[in-house]
């Protein structure tokens, strides 16, 4: 996990998947999630196969040019465009803007939805689906 905010990730509250309940996790059950405490840098990328960000400000197009370099997939649950190198322009959608950036690099990018209200829509890659084999 990259997360420039240092917060503890034991004091928030997750579905159980199996109960549907909501329950804490422990220091013992986080101590063994490798942490970068940092921004997210390209270099990052290298070692890993999928890239996820999640309400990942100002990283989601530094994610998408990492996986263009090191030839990787993403997942990507976009929320808004902080931090973002892209100029906000009226009547421009933030999420097409960033398939249409991606797509610009070469990726097939699809979209998908989860089942919740919210911001719950998803842009991901599969290296099967990658154009031009980059």
């Amino acid at each position: 996990m990259i997360d420039p905010i240092d917060k503890n990730v034991y004091l928030t509250k997750y579905k159980d998947i199996n109960t549907g309940k909501r329950v804490l996790l422990s220091k013992r059950e986080v101590s063994g999630i490798p942490r970068i405490k940092g921004t997210f840098k390209e270099e990052m990328a290298k070692d890993f196969d999928l890239l996820v960000g999640l309400h990942a400000h100002g990283s989601n197009m530094l994610i998408i040019n990492a996986c263009k370099k090191y030839s990787r997939d993403f997942l990507l649950l976009p929320c808004c465009v902080i931090d973002e190198p892209l100029e906000k322009k009226p009547n421009i959608n933030w999420l097409k803007s960033l398939i249409n950036y991606a797509e610009d690099l070469g990726f097939v990018v699809k979209k998908d939805s989860l089942n919740f209200k919210g911001q719950n829509i998803l842009i991901y890659t599969d290296s099967h689906l990658i154009k031009n084999n980059f």
